[in-house]
């Protein structure tokens, strides 16, 4: 902890991927004094991000939820974390089974290829 300056214009308190995306828009932007601050070890400090699926699901019925997803993927991928990979998502109900012919539509509509 000693490493830590004494005083910064900006102390985000959580390196998930909130925080490091906040970081990384704020550096983007200019901003220069920043400090980044989790309770566990980075690069991986164990929170709830860590521990989430890792799975991003592209389509949305909010167009601006999907927009935001998109754009997310493709940050990733200019940072060089992101891996392509699939999934599969199974019906057991008419009802899921609607729900998913619904989501297909949305995204067609917003030029998602699925």
């Amino acid at each position: 902890m000693s490493d830590l300056p004494k005083k910064a214009q900006i102390v985000v308190i959580g390196a998930g991927i909130v925080g490091n995306s906040l970081v990384y828009h704020l550096a983007k932007h200019g901003w220069k004094d920043i400090v980044l601050l989790d309770k566990g070890p980075l690069p991986n400090p164990g929170g709830s991000t860590g521990h989430a699926s890792n799975f991003i699901f592209l389509v949305d019925h909010s167009k601006e939820m999907a927009m935001i997803t998109l754009n997310s993927v493709r940050q990733y991928k200019e940072l060089g974390v992101f891996t392509q990979s699939g999934g599969i998502e199974v019906a057991r109900t008419e009802e899921r089974m609607e729900e998913l012919r619904r989501r297909m539509a949305s995204s067609k509509a917003w030029g998602i290829e699925s």
